[in-house]
């Protein structure tokens, strides 16, 4: 729990100055983390949530009666860019000027990946939960079986484990690995029977690779002035030049334009190529391990450009973003977004 206060509209003539009120908040679990974590004394917070009233007696036995707030989402009121300090912060204000809400602070501090990008594309709510009011994620069997052949591919490139061992470590890791039910059992056996299939006819090779440049690429760097962070799956060389490739979960795409919405992942790798060997990639790769496929893309620089501009584009839409409205979508709430509530 913690005290806010709230200076009124109206100024006092009597002393030319505002009134102020206090009240009681009250924040539970990760509202109060993030909370404990930003907040100090005379920083600007724009609380939203319900009224709550309590009754209680007081020293003297008499029966009073309170009203609290219960913090359903909090935010920044103000950004530390300003200058300001918990220990200098100005008082906060009410009123419409409270309402536009800036995040800058937070944002500030955040290294900005093409998954964090496209979970504000995808659900603005979803971004503002898991990266603003850093939301206790939640896991799912999907998730868990796409990461546990991650792991398998991974180890296998890095000739950690041998080909003729993959199936066997699937089948003997996946209990451990996908803890989560999926949402029908039928789904379960689909999705076991598939990885199963998928590493029994593995032959060691994605496609006409020749060489392994890196393998699960964890990089830093800048794009447009802003700091970026990336892990690529694969960097692999073969006769016509270099080729970024990704491991997909997916099945098949829906469309053309989610395919193209994919493809923006491995552009903005591209680049983290162009700056470790010199030269763009060839080729763009989808190793689509649930259906067996690998989905090839020639690389285009124009293309390219369009996704780098998209990605820097979407960052200043998130810093001039005042409110973070959900996109609903049935599936994906109820199963698959990692902040579902």
């Amino acid at each position: 729990s913690f005290s806010i206060a709230c200076d009124r509209d109206i100024v006092n003539k009597q002393n030319n100055e505002r009134e102020t009120d206090f009240f009681d908040v009250t924040a539970w679990r990760s509202t109060a983390d993030f909370v404990g974590k930003y907040f100090g004394k005379g920083r600007m917070i724009v609380v939203v949530g319900r009224l709550q009233k309590r009754n209680y007696t007081d020293k003297d036995g008499n029966k009073r009666s309170a009203v609290d707030i219960i913090a359903e989402n909090v935010y920044f009121g103000d950004s530390k860019k300003d200058g300001q300090t918990s220990d200098n912060a100005s008082a906060p204000t009410t009123g419409y000027a409270a309402l536009l809400m800036d995040n800058s602070f937070l944002l500030d501090t955040m290294d900005w990946s093409y998954s964090r990008v496209s979970s504000f594309d995808q659900c603005p709510r979803m971004f503002d939960l898991t990266y603003l009011q850093c939301m206790d994620r939640m896991d799912n069997a999907f998730a868990q079986w796409g990461s546990l052949a991650h792991s398998l591919l991974e180890r296998y490139f890095r000739q950690q484990v041998e080909l003729w061992d993959l199936s066997g470590l699937y089948e003997k890791e996946y209990a451990r690995a996908v803890t989560e039910r999926f949402t029908f059992p039928r789904l379960e056996d689909s999705y076991y029977e598939r990885g199963m299939e998928y590493f029994d006819n593995f032959g060691g090779q994605l496609g006409d690779e020749e060489k392994v440049l890196a393998v699960e690429d964890r990089y830093t760097s800048t794009l447009g002035g802003r700091p970026v962070v990336g892990i690529i799956d694969l960097v692999l060389r073969n006769r016509s030049g270099l080729i970024v490739c990704d491991h997909k979960s997916r099945g098949k795409w829906k469309s053309r334009e989610e395919r193209r919405k994919y493809l923006r992942q491995l552009n903005l790798y591209a680049v983290r190529v162009k700056e470790v060997y010199g030269e763009w990639p060839h080729e763009l790769w989808f190793n689509k391990f649930r259906e067996g496929i690998l989905d090839r893309d020639p690389f285009n620089i124009v293309t390219a450009q369009e996704d780098i501009d998209w990605f820097l584009r979407s960052i200043d839409d998130i810093y001039k973003a005042r409110s973070f409205p959900a996109k609903p979508d049935r599936f994906f709430c109820d199963y698959l977004c990692s902040v579902r509530e």
